[in-house]
């Protein structure tokens, strides 16, 4: 088990332990405040913005599939203003193309 100052720093660590490099990719969403993705920049990689869902405010998991390149090495999910994303076809589409996904729950509440 590891303890984080916050979610920031807890998506800093999920992003390094997911491999992510300088000049990788990650899908995220730009529904979020700036501690879900300046993460992505401190790793010198790439966001690369989804689509959200009219609806609920979360990103789009038929956007996000058509976003992901060689280059994408994660998804980032942030669950928007207590609305879960559709984790289920976000986690299929991270099946079909062997790349993780990171929640983001601070938004959750």
């Amino acid at each position: 088990m590891v303890a984080v100052n916050n979610s920031s720093s807890a998506i800093r660590l999920a992003l390094d332990i997911c491999g992510v490099q300088p000049g990788d990719e990650v899908v995220t969403t730009p529904m979020t405040c700036t501690l879900t993705n300046h993460p992505i920049l401190e790793q010198f990689a790439k966001p690369v913005f989804a689509d959200v869902q009219m609806d609920s405010g979360n990103i789009d998991p038929t956007d996000v599939e058509q976003r992901i390149t060689s280059k994408t090495k994660a998804i980032i999910c942030t669950h928007w203003a207590g609305i879960p994303c559709d984790l289920d076809e976000l986690n299929c589409i991270a099946r079909r193309h062997s790349i993780p996904v990171i929640e983001d729950a601070s938004e959750a509440f």
